[in-house]
């Protein structure tokens, strides 16, 4: 299945007053980090809402978050992990 592109600003990408489509990739799995629940119209339950779950101070929030946000959109979710201020998640498209 071909995406919708998001530029490096995260909105659509736009070629020539067209929506360019493609493979998302890794843009993909970003969006449903940083954005939160209830911002996707037709799927209200994605978004791991990175942002703020980053900041919880209990942390136990972020794996679920993640995998089931990512989940419901086709991947599983091997690992959640932060280091050395870097996140780092380990999943696969189930769809691919």
């Amino acid at each position: 299945m071909r995406d919708y592109l998001m530029d490096d600003n995260m909105d659509l990408a736009v070629e020539d007053g067209d929506f360019l489509r493609g493979e998302a990739g890794d843009r993909n799995e970003l969006a449903h980090l940083v954005t939160a629940p209830g911002e996707w119209k037709e799927y209200p339950e994605l978004g791991a809402d990175l942002g703020r779950r980053i900041n919880d101070e209990t942390g136990g929030n972020l794996y679920r978050s993640v995998s089931e946000s990512m989940g419901r959109d086709g991947f599983r979710v091997k690992a959640v992990e932060i280091s050395e201020n870097k996140l780092r998640v380990d999943a696969e498209d189930q769809d691919a």
